[in-house]
This record gives structure tokens, sequence and C-alpha cells, in this order.
């Protein structure tokens, strides 16, 4: 273990004052002031110390250097091929700053050889750290002074298998339009630009900058095939964004023009670096900058290219996911979904003479099922999703926006992928790799799962929009209803629940006695499940809300066995949702 301690400069560098509403790691300062008659919470922004080295030539609109450049020290254990792309990652950030004034701002530089001070371990060095460890990730943390927030040392750390990564996003998101990724080893320049935008990522977490999980989401998914736009602006306004390859474009795309990486930058990334490194040399104190650069948001607020999307954990907003594409999730989806359908349908044809033990026909196999459950939970975001803002008083955005036809959208093309999700069985590739279930069970399960639950999802969405999501219609007849059958409410929720334990304990039994009574178990199973699902089709004919109500609670009453395939009640539920009239109610709670 290797300890630094830091000498800090008697006089701090002066903060920079940032909100909520920019993508700037904060550092918090509290304020005890009797000025508030409260504690007062202020954030400074995470940024290095970059002052101009002739102040009177800045001013004067020339470009200069910094008194003290940004370096990052190149870790020499790198493989000798991965060495350019990463520093071009590092370098090209200088196009950004070169635009406020600055040259030759950041510089990478290999390991010096010839220093005995030089200790990469040390944290006064910023490093591109190589760490040969078999991790698909990278991370890019730093160390702020706590008085300022200006940052002191910060280093990126590669691990080697992030290579492994982007050889599987390449394949599954891009081969379907360009066929040199079609192999098992992709080219060293295709592989190398990817590498570029990884470092180039981290680097800007470096630099100070945050995810921002919303720029992606401003492009119209129409445009995304467009070869004049994606050669102008590629995937995402801003690299800081989980946007990876453009998996929207179709095959034929790429001979047309059509690009299929993010930007080396967007339009999102250059006001971070404006707000954040543009000396103010006319305001006298923190307070007086940040009037300057709290205009320069609010100027921009009605602009969704400046939206800053956070990351989330549990999706409210839809416009703010990881790995998604575009403006429209249901029709970027259908996209991703029918080239993921070609890719595995090719995919024996493209590697099957550079894979002889399948392993990597495996791994692409299990990377396009994720794929795929991706693109559904893109789309399941938007049941009852919340467009968030943060905004200041004057500002033109709004705080939150439901939109209802999105939501049934939704909530439509879920259904529809129940029913047809087959595909994703490929038996041609389940017969050779390694044993296994059927992944479409197993997504369908979850799907109807979430559809069940939707209700649930989107009741805070309900009452945040501006028209009901329940129709007057709907929403009477549902009360008059509840109200009839209150006397027998509690009668009807315990037969479902004891109708669903008993069939929870017929799995268990048959489980436990599987060579004994095994043809009177089937007769009476069958009648059951015939009970049951009559008695289900009586309930939702007269409430689909007591439907969904109950259905919910079966779930949790039965657990994991109520989805379980040794289960078999859980067809009467797919059989539901599959039918029309029970599509229609579903669709009819989000009209």
């Amino acid at each position: 273990m290797t300890r630094s301690i830091i000498l800090l400069e008697e006089t701090p560098y002066r903060p920079r004052i940032t909100d909520s509403r920019i993508a700037i790691f904060p550092i918090q300062i509290t304020d005890y002031s009797a000025k508030e008659q409260k504690t007062k919470n202020i954030y400074y922004a995470y940024r290095w110390r970059l002052e101009p080295s002739d102040m009177e030539a800045y001013k004067r609109g020339e470009k200069v250097e910094p008194k003290k450049p940004i370096v990052f020290y190149i870790d020499n254990n790198f493989p000798e091929k991965w060495r350019k792309y990463i520093k071009e990652g590092v370098n090209q950030w200088n196009e950004l700053f070169s635009e406020i004034g600055f040259k030759d701002a950041i510089k990478a530089v290999d390991f010096p050889e010839n220093d005995p001070e030089f200790d990469p371990d040390n944290i006064k060095y910023s490093c591109i750290r190589y760490a040969p460890i078999a991790i698909e990730n990278a991370m890019g943390p730093s160390w702020v002074d706590p008085r300022s927030g200006e940052i002191l040392s910060a280093s990126v750390y590669l691990y080697h298998d992030a290579i492994e990564l982007l050889n599987n996003w390449l394949f599954i998101q891009t081969s379907q339009a360009d066929k040199r990724v079609r192999h098992t080893l992709i080219p060293d320049e295709i592989i190398g630009d990817g590498l570029r935008y990884v470092i180039s990522h981290e680097v800007g977490h470096c630099l100070g900058f945050m995810h921002n999980m919303s720029a992606s989401s401003v492009i119209p998914v129409d445009s995304l095939r467009s070869p004049s736009f994606t050669q102008k602006y590629g995937t995402t306004t801003s690299i800081m964004d989980y946007a990876r390859f453009n998996y929207v474009a179709q095959p034929g795309d790429m001979e047309r023009g059509v690009k299929l990486t993010p930007p080396r930058f967007g339009e999102y990334d250059r006001f971070l670096v404006k707000w954040n490194y543009t000396p103010l040399p006319n305001a006298s104190t923190a307070k007086d900058e940040y009037k300057i650069t709290s205009k320069w948001i609010s100027e921009l607020s009605g602009n969704p290219i400046y939206r800053y999307g956070k990351q989330q954990g549990q999706i409210i907003d839809p416009k703010s996911q990881t790995e998604d594409l575009g403006d429209n999730a249901m029709k970027a989806s259908e996209y991703g979904i029918n080239n993921l359908k070609y890719i595995l349908g090719n995919l024996n044809n493209w590697v099957d003479k550079e894979d002889p033990d399948y392993s990597y026909r495996t791994s692409i196999y299990n990377g396009v099922i994720m794929q795929y459950l991706t693109y559904l939970m893109h789309v399941y975001g938007n049941v009852g999703g919340i467009y968030l803002n943060e905004k200041h008083v004057g500002e033109s955005s709004v705080w939150w926006c439901a939109r209802p036809a999105e939501q049934k959208a939704a909530v439509k093309f879920l259904l529809d992928q129940i029913s047809s999700m087959d595909w994703i069985d490929n038996k041609e590739l389940m017969k050779e790799i390694s044993l296994m279930g059927s992944p479409a069970d197993l997504l369908r399960n979850e799907v109807m799962k979430a559809v069940i639950a939707s209700p649930n999802k989107v009741e805070l969405s309900a009452l945040k929009a501006e028209k009901r999501l329940y129709c007057n219609r709907l929403f009477r007849r549902c009360l008059s209803i509840c109200m009839e059958t209150y006397l027998i409410r509690r009668k009807t929720i315990r037969e479902s629940n004891k109708n669903a334990k008993s069939f929870c304990e017929i799995c268990r039994n048959r489980r436990r006695n599987k060579n004994r009574e095994r043809s009177q178990n089937k007769i009476f199973v069958r009648r059951r499940i015939h009970r049951y699902s009559r008695f289900l089709e009586r309930v939702i004919s007269n409430s689909p809300q007591l439907f969904l109500f109950m259905s919910s609670g079966c779930i949790q009453t039965c657990g994991k066995c109520f989805f379980e395939s040794g289960c078999r009640i859980r067809t009467v539920i797919g059989n539901l949702l599959y039918c029309s009239p029970a599509r229609w109610i579903i669709l009819r709670l989000f009209a």
C-alpha cells in the first residue's frame, strides 16, 4: 500500500460555484454564516487550476498556453498497439480547450525512464494505468482540494478485458451493418478507435465531468440512419453519456455513409468545457463568477441539447437511461431487435471457422440476450415515466412532464414482444453451445411480471399528468364495480390467495413425489387450473383493476414458483395476456 501526502497551496484556487443543472462533479461546503439564519450548502465544481500564462494576450483573443498544463503519464505496461489510441483519447480534449482560448492545455506523455523521483503510485502524478485483470471496465477517479474543488490529481484505470467488452459491443451493435467486425478478432483500427472513445470518456471524468444520460435522447431515431447527420453528430450530444454504437443502423446503411460510432465530442461536451474552464478575469469573487455561469445555463434551459439527465437507479425519467439511443425507445428498440435477429441468424456463417470450440459464439449469444433485455427495459422505462428537469426561477423548462400516449405505446410494445420472443431460442446455436434452458421463456416471464406490475408503476405519473391516465368512463365503471363488490372483495381475494397457495403446494408435492400418484396429480392440477382460469376470466370481465390487483397479489403469494416452468399456473396469466380482450383492458388503463 502506498500513502501520499500533498502540501496544499497556501492560497486556494478561486472556486467556481455549481448547481444541480449541469453535469459537473460537486464538492459540498457547509456555510454556517449568521446571514442565512440556517446552515447553507454550497457546491464547488471539480476543476483543474487552468490559468492563462499571458492574461493580457488572452483578453485580446489570442490562444495562450496555461501556466501549468494538465499532464497524464501513460503506463509503459500497455500493449504497444494500444498506446497511440490511448494518447489520442487524452490529447483530443485540446480541441475543446482551444475553443476557449487555450493551446496545449492537456498532454499525454510516456512514463519517464530516467527520473528517479517519478512514482506512478504517488498521488501527485496523474496517470493512465494498465490493470492486467479480467474485468470489463475502466474508471477515472480524482482527488480534490476540499477548500475549493481544485483537482489535484486524477488517473484512469483501464482493466484488460475492457478490450473484450469493446469487441462484444462492436459485434452485437454494429455487425449487421459493418462487415469488418464479423470476426472473432476485430481489426485493430476499429478496436483502437473504440479504445480511444473509452479513454476520452474516462478523461472527461478526470476533468470534472459527470455522466449526462439524456444526451442521446435528443437525437431523432430516423437521424441515426442519416449519413449527413451521423457523420456530423454521431450518436449522441455528449461522450459523457452511456451511448454506445449505432444499433439503429440497418444492413446496408454503412455503404450509404451512415456512421456507426459516437462523435469525438458533442455539443454538450463543448458547453461543459466552456462552463468549467473559461477564465473570468473581470469577476472579483466566486459569487460574481456564479452570476455569469448561472446565466449561461439559464439562457440554454429551453434547448434539450443542454439538458442534464442524471444517472438513475430505478428509472423514473425515460429520457435519462443508459445504453439507449434516440428520442423514441419503441422505434429505436424495434430497429435494434431486427438487427439482433439478423446477427443471430448469421452468427454461425460469420465465425464458424474462427470459433472451433464455440466459446465466442456462446459469449455473443449471451450478449445478444442481454442486449435484447436492454432494449425491452428501455421501453419499459416509458411506462409511468416522468421527464425530470432541474430549473431555477424564470427558466422556460418545467419540473416534470408525463406523456400518456408514449406510455400506452410502450405497454403495447411489451405485450407484442411477449408473443414474439421465440426467435431468441436459436435452435441451431443452442444445440452446439453449453447447456441452457429457454431464454425466451425466461425473458417472457420477466416481461409478463413487468406488465402485470405496470399499474403500480404508473400511479405517480397519473397523478402528475395534465390529463388523467384513466379515462372518466373507465374510472366510473371501476368505481361502481368496486362499490358493488365491496362486501365480497375480501372473500374473493381470500379465494384467489387460497387457489394460488394450492398451486404452489401442488408444485412442491410434485417435486417431492415425482414417482408417486403422478396420474392423480395431473388430473387434479388440470381441474384446479381450469377452475382458477374460469375464476380469473370472470374477474377480468368484470373488473380489470381488480384482476391486476389480484394478479400482483398472486405473484407475491406464490413467489418464484408462480413463474417457474414447472408451475402450470404461469400459463393462465400468459394466456390472458395473449388474448385480445385482456390486452385491450390493460391498454385501456393507459388510455
